[in-house]
């Protein structure tokens, strides 16, 4: 067993009277017939990923500790296929792996709890059930646990700093560098600012050489936000997206990513704003 907890909307599937749960929660769906895309003049396009999560759930329940009825509605509660047949009802699978990794990933019923098997030596003491599920908007988990790294503490080249640097340095050595998981997970950067920034206001990701850049002006007490995940860029809770600069990417990152905060002058040190960097380790 490679999982030490199990919910679903927030409801803890194992109890006390589940005698044994088999749980296959990694395995990945992958498509790759060709077929024909809208819009693209009957080309042919060859090979589509379709990529998706199926977790497939089977356990074996003590009928004897508590009463039948109350153990099948539970499990009728929560495995139970959507109403509305117009919309996707799409429900928070949570695990908590053998290292105690807490991921999430939305889900939805593919197929309801099933009787699949039974001894006649052991029919009025064990059911064997198996419920199937499958991944609606992204096959990746997500970590349950939000990080987020302070430029304050100044990770140069993968080393952490026990001190400030000091402003004789170029702003070109004073690198954020942030190191997760392989797979790639969005960003969120907020940044108080403490002092000013000149526009444009750049987040240089000098590890794939790309950037994301915006015209705005800020003063003390402004607060920008700059979100790749709800692709959302704000200035004191005001949209500013359409400040964005052509050639922006929206920054994700994967394995080991560094970054350079400037402006017009290039002049953005720690004093001049408090920065952090948010994200989610992502598992595939």
């Amino acid at each position: 067993m490679d999982f030490k907890q199990l919910k679903l909307d927030g409801v803890d599937i194992l109890q006390t009277w589940i005698i044994y749960t088999y749980v296959n929660w990694k395995k990945l769906v992958v498509n790759d017939e060709s077929r024909d895309i809208e819009w693209v003049h009957w080309r042919t396009t060859s090979p589509v990923y379709a990529r998706y999560r199926v977790i497939t759930i089977e356990w074996v329940l003590d009928r004897v500790s508590w009463s039948e009825n109350e153990k099948i509605t539970h499990l009728q509660d929560i495995f139970s296929l959507q109403n509305n047949l117009s919309s996707l009802e799409s429900k928070s699978l949570y695990i908590k792996d053998s290292f105690d990794n807490e991921w999430s990933l939305w889900v939805k019923v593919k197929e309801p709890i099933e009787f699949i098997e039974w001894d006649d030596s052991m029919t009025w003491s064990y059911w064997k059930w198996r419920v199937v599920l499958e991944s609606t908007t992204s096959p990746i988990y997500k970590s349950f646990q939000e990080l987020f790294i302070n430029w304050n503490e100044w990770n140069i080249w993968g080393f952490t700093l026990d001190f400030e640097l000091w402003e004789a340095w170029d702003v070109a050595d004073e690198i954020i560098e942030i190191n997760t998981l392989k797979t790639e997970t969005y960003t969120r950067f907020e940044i108080d600012v403490v002092w000013e920034i000149n526009s444009p206001l750049s987040i240089k990701n000098i590890t794939n050489n790309t950037f994301f850049a915006l015209d705005v002006w800020a003063v003390s007490w402004d607060k920008i936000i700059i979100d790749s995940e709800k692709y959302t860029a704000t200035k004191n809770w005001e949209n500013i997206i359409w400040n964005r600069i052509p050639g922006s990417i929206w920054q994700k990152i994967s394995w080991s990513n560094q970054f350079v905060i400037t402006d017009k002058d290039w002049n953005i040190f720690e004093k001049d704003l408090n920065l952090k960097i948010y994200y989610r380790n992502a598992l595939l």
